[in-house]
């Protein structure tokens, strides 16, 4: 069996690796035929550095879809592996394999195990990609392409984000890059919300949590603007301003990233997000949604090819174009509800849930699926 194993084995990888390929290869052209402009004004602007706009256009390219490619596999591997899975059992019914092989006593299920064993660990390669591949690269991930000639992601005001007291940041820039406020502005709040207090600074970096030292904005020549406190008369005094360093704060970094660009807690390790999920500002149900979703998506994706093996899996002979057509409308509405529901789509108050309900749903059908395959 090992021997056949080996066999099926290298007919389905060499699908799996060409169908890859393909996909990869037809997201660029057509994004290339598309919208090419953006390449070429950043060749030009690298032409200086690498000696030709040629160059330049080329090298602005290939770090612009470098990082993409990554997250291309995490999102279409489920799929591309499917089709892999037909390819290789049409194939193999189609030179009369699949038929010596199940009269020669072999379980039609036995014949599918090596190709559902290494497909889900073809789906489980994602999270080691997300976890260490794609977050360094999330600044470049976050580009869009009219920044393409940059090196990470662009600088950004930041309007009134509220930290867990209920005051309110704002900055004239955002360097994600270097992770520094700039023209940095905080209004400080009483309970009824009412600003009491003005903090300037002309920028500001982050100061992770430390035994013996708070999280928070170390201020570069902060200043107490003023401080205005209500008196029984109705009237206000203002007291002098003064010097500040240091202000105590949960709007970390990729926090306030998080705010700008919905996608980039999706690009983070768990291990971030692990740490954002206790950050009232981070928004926790949207990080413990994206938490469980990770783990989810891959079952997801792995269910898919039970789904999808009754289609190929037969002895009969059959029209596997007509099978081709019925399995991809099967395994796409499935993988779309799928990620419609575990986007968040439906909202319950309960993120775990949200998570999870993609895989309850689908239980039932990927049973019957696999009853349907005749050994």
């Amino acid at each position: 069996m090992r021997t056949l194993d080996r066999y099926i084995l290298r007919q389905f990888l060499l699908n799996f690796i060409i169908l890859a390929v393909v996909t990869v290869s037809l997201v660029i052209v057509v994004d290339l035929i598309l919208d090419p402009s953006e390449f070429v004004q950043a060749g030009q602007i690298r032409a200086a550095s690498v000696g030709s706009t040629f160059l330049g256009t080329l090298y602005a390219l290939v770090d612009y879809w470098y990082p993409l490619i990554y997250l291309l596999y995490v999102f279409f591997c489920g799929m591309v592996v499917v089709a892999a899975m037909g390819f290789t059992f049409a194939n193999f019914s189609r030179t009369g394999e699949l038929v010596a092989m199940v009269t020669s006593g072999i379980s039609m299920y036995r014949v599918a195990a090596p190709v559902i064993v290494v497909g889900c660990a073809l789906n489980l390669l994602a999270l080691p990609i997300q976890e260490f591949v794609i977050p360094p690269l999330a600044q470049k991930i976050l580009r869009g392409k009219s920044e393409v000639a940059h090196e990470s992601y662009k600088t950004f005001h930041v309007w009134y984000l509220r930290d867990q007291n209920g005051n309110l940041l704002s900055a004239a820039k955002f360097d994600p890059t270097t992770r520094t406020l700039s023209q940095v502005s905080i209004l400080v709040r009483n309970a009824k919300h009412e600003a009491v207090e003005r903090i300037t600074a002309e920028a500001a970096h982050w100061q992770s949590a430390r035994p013996g030292q708070a999280e928070g904005w170390v201020l570069e020549n902060g200043r107490e603007v003023s401080r205005l406190v209500p008196t029984d008369a109705g009237s206000a005094s203002i007291t002098p301003t003064r010097s500040i360093q240091f202000y105590p704060c949960d709007l970390a970094p990729d926090v306030v990233l998080a705010r700008q660009a919905a996608i980039y807690p999706r690009l983070l390790a768990l291990s971030t997000l692990l740490r954002m999920a206790g950050n009232p500002a981070a928004d926790p149900p949207t990080i413990l949604l994206i938490i469980n979703s990770r783990f989810t998506f891959i079952i997801l994706n792995s269910l898919l090819m039970v789904l999808a093996m009754p289609f190929f899996l037969t002895r009969e002979p059959v029209n596997y174009m007509v099978q081709a057509l019925k399995a991809t409308g099967l395994c796409m509405s499935v993988w779309a509800a799928g990620m419609f529901l575990m986007q968040g789509g439906v909202s319950i108050g309960q993120p775990v849930t949200e998570a999870w309900a993609p895989i309850l749903l689908c239980l039932p059908l990927v049973w019957w699926m696999a009853t349907l395959v005749k050994t």
